[in-house]
């Protein structure tokens, strides 16, 4: 896309889930497109780089349903099922 616009090097600046889809491509594919362009910055924000709680839990309670048990969450009702009283 960069060469489409004229240019040799860019920053990337990208935000949430973006920052390591951009991560990863830098990583893995870029060294083998490097003649064409250079990325000369990454900058993201609000990017969980050390991974996210919320995607730690999806991932359990898939696992647990998948097993045939069951999900004990307390408090979200998204995974429970159960709404809290008010």
């Amino acid at each position: 896309m960069a060469t489409q616009y004229g240019v040799d090097s860019l920053h990337v600046v990208c935000h949430s889930k973006g920052g390591l889809d951009a991560k990863s491509y830098l990583e893995r594919f870029h060294p083998a497109n490097s003649a064409q362009f250079k990325v000369l910055s990454l900058t993201t924000i609000g990017t969980p780089h050390a991974g996210s709680v919320l995607a730690d839990m999806c991932v359990e309670r898939n696992a647990q349903i998948t097993q045939g048990g069951t999900v004990e969450f307390q408090g979200f009702p998204w995974f429970t099922g159960v709404r809290p009283n008010r």
